[in-house]
C-alpha cells in the first residue's frame, strides 16, 4: 500500500514518558516528510500544547494538518489558518459543570492560553504538567469551550464512565484519554470523525491513512484509518481494533511503524 498520510497522537505516542519527541522519532519523521509523508497531528491537547511539536518536525515547511481537542480544531500547518471550529456552548458547557456535581467531578475547561477549573487540585495540575498552560480557579461555567474534562481518580472513572456515556451520549461525545480523564467534546467529534472532514477537504482516501495511539479517545481514528497502529503500551480495547501493534512510546514505536509501512 502506497501510505501518503501518517496521524499521531500525542502522549502516549509521539511522545515518550518524558513528553518529548526522542531524536530517532523526530528524524525519521522528517525523512518521512522528505519522502512524501504528511503528517497529522491529532491529540487531546490545546492547540497551544501541541504548536511547539509541530515547529519540532518542521510541518510549517513540509505542511501537514493540526487537529487539536480530539478535532474540535482543526488547521492548514503549511499556511497556519484554522480550518475548522466546533466548540461547546456556554449553555453546553454550564450544563456539563451541573451535570459533574452528580458524581464528585472536577471540571476542566480551556480559553486561549489557560486551563480553567472549579477545583485546583492534582488532576488539574496533572494537566498544567502536559500542556505547560497556567491554571486559573473559576466559578462561571457559562462560556463556551472546545472541551470539557471531567477529572477523578483512575479508579473511580472505571466505575462511573460506562454510566456518564450512556447519560451523554446524543449530546456530547465522552471518551477517555488518560486514566484520571474523562473527555468530553462536541457531539459528533472525535479523532475518527475530523478525519473523515479533513479527508473529505482535501479530496484523500482514507486508505492512504496510517493512524497510531494509545488511548480511548485515539480508538475511533484507529478504526478509520487505512492501517490502524496501537502502540505496545495502549489500553486494552485500542489493541483489539487496531491492524498492528509497535512498541510502546519509549522504544521508537513510531520508527518502528516508519520502518515496517513507509521507508
Amino acid at each position: 500500500m502506497n501510505y501518503r498520510y501518517l496521524a499521531l497522537d500525542f502522549d502516549g505516542t509521539l511522545l515518550t514518558s518524558d513528553h518529548i519527541i526522542d531524536s530517532e522519532t523526530k528524524n525519521a519523521l522528517i525523512d518521512a516528510q522528505r519522502a512524501g509523508i504528511q503528517l497529522i497531528l491529532a491529540s487531546g491537547r490545546p492547540t497551544y500544547a501541541m504548536l511547539k511539536f509541530a515547529e519540532e518536525l518542521a510541518t510549517d515547511q513540509f505542511g501537514g494538518y493540526l487537529l487539536s481537542f480530539n478535532g474540535s480544531y482543526m488547521f492548514d500547518l503549511k499556511t497556519n489558518q484554522k480550518i475548522s471550529t466546533t466548540e461547546l456552548t456556554k449553555n453546553e458547557v454550564s450544563e456539563l459543570y451541573n451535570y459533574s456535581k452528580n458524581f464528585d467531578f472536577s471540571v476542566l475547561i480551556y480559553d486561549d492560553s489557560e486551563i480553567l477549573t472549579d477545583n485546583l487540585n492534582e488532576f488539574a495540575q496533572i494537566e498544567s504538567d502536559i500542556t505547560g498552560m497556567t491554571i486559573r480557579e473559576i466559578t462561571d461555567f457559562n462560556r463556551p469551550s472546545a472541551k470539557a474534562i471531567f477529572v477523578h481518580s483512575p479508579e473511580y472513572i472505571d466505575a462511573i464512565q460506562a454510566q456518564v456515556t450512556a447519560e451523554l451520549s446524543g449530546k456530547f461525545t465522552i471518551s477517555r484519554s488518560m486514566p484520571s480523564f474523562l473527555e468530553v467534546t462536541p457531539n459528533g467529534v472525535d479523532k475518527g470523525s475530523s478525519l473523515a472532514t479533513l479527508f473529505n477537504l482535501i479530496n484523500a482516501e482514507k486508505s492512504q491513512l496510517i493512524a497510531c495511539g494509545d488511548g480511548g479517545n485515539d480508538l475511533t481514528m484507529i478504526q478509520y484509518a487505512g492501517l490502524g497502529v496501537a502502540m505496545e503500551n495502549a489500553r486494552d480495547e485500542v489493541k483489539a481494533a487496531a491492524d498492528f501493534i509497535t512498541f510502546d512510546n519509549n522504544s521508537q514505536g513510531i520508527v518502528h511503524v516508519i520502518d515496517t509501512f513507509i521507508r
